[in-house]
């Protein structure tokens, strides 16, 4: 799915993911849709965040494992430098404490690699205009954590 409308100003992006192949091909992907606009990309966490701030893009496109550290630990920092822009984590997996910590630290959304460039190219666009895009997947895990575990009912004769 390709943004039709050129009078709207394009959402403004910054890339982080630290597998080179993947950030190329998703530079391309998104380099063809006239509503994005990549005003950065790098593959390692201390280079990106000086850049992020001086590029201020609408969104950071995160990955989660960025081989030196997580995107939690990324995340902090970023806040801690008062980025006010949407974060879209693109992941093939965290685990569920580290999806409710992320989500807790303010990232506007959580899409999975395995998804379609259409579905992302919709995640992009949902999330650039304030929505809250998070996978399936992290929703029920995230329920599921905020349930008290279940206590053991005892018969009057049991106890």
């Amino acid at each position: 799915m390709i943004y039709q409308d050129t009078a709207i100003t394009p959402v403004r992006m910054y890339l982080l993911d630290d597998h080179a192949l993947f950030r190329e091909g998703l530079l391309r992907l998104l380099a063809a849709d006239p509503g994005l606009e990549v005003v950065g990309q790098s593959g390692s966490p201390s280079a990106a965040l000086d850049e992020i701030l001086a590029a201020s893009p609408d969104l950071l496109i995160l990955d989660y494992d960025l081989g030196s550290e997580t995107a939690t630990q990324f995340m902090g920092a970023l806040r801690e430098r008062a980025f006010t822009g949407r974060v879209l984590l693109v992941t093939a997996g965290l685990p569920d404490a580290d999806a409710l910590r992320l989500i807790r630290m303010g990232i506007s959304g959580i899409f999975h690699k395995q998804h379609s460039p259409e579905e992302l190219h919709r995640a992009i666009f949902e999330v650039a205009a304030g929505r809250v895009l998070i996978d399936q997947e992290y929703l029920q895990a995230i329920v599921a954590a905020g349930q008290p575990p279940e206590v053991p009912r005892f018969t009057e004769r049991e106890r």
